[in-house]
């Protein structure tokens, strides 16, 4: 009933906030960290999951949703670990940001699985009308 779909998306609100403020708070890709990727996996997968039961339908909600994930997409926003403000950083971030960086590797793959996860997800859940 429409009393029971309104409870339920006031229960599942902080949920929905969790996860639109963890991709504002993660708009880039760490190559070092896979533990990272994966979790951004995970969250991609449980946001399937609350866009398909039609938790975020609003547009503003969506909206607020695609540009963190389509920033998490962009490879320009990827880094190769943690940034720092050392000489040594700026280094490992000349050498990352060389073509190489695109050649299979553990890193690159755990950062390709989420980013793949976070197409799959904004496609398959209905935002394709948003891309």
């Amino acid at each position: 009933t429409g009393c029971e779909d309104s409870v339920s998306r006031r229960q599942s609100r902080p949920i929905l906030d969790w996860v639109t403020e963890f991709l504002d708070r993660n708009r880039s890709m760490v190559a070092s960290d896979t533990g990272r990727s994966r979790l951004l996996s995970e969250v991609f997968s449980l946001l399937h999951h609350v866009v398909n039961y039609g938790y975020y339908s609003a547009t503003d909600d969506i909206k607020r949703l695609l540009r963190p994930l389509l920033k998490l997409i962009d490879g320009r926003s990827d880094i190769p670990m943690p940034e720092t403000d050392t000489s040594e950083y700026k280094e490992v971030l000349q050498h990352y940001l060389r073509p190489e960086r695109y050649r299979p590797s553990r890193e690159t793959r755990a950062l390709v699985d989420a980013k793949l996860g976070s197409v799959c997800e904004t496609a398959v859940c209905g935002f394709p009308g948003w891309l």
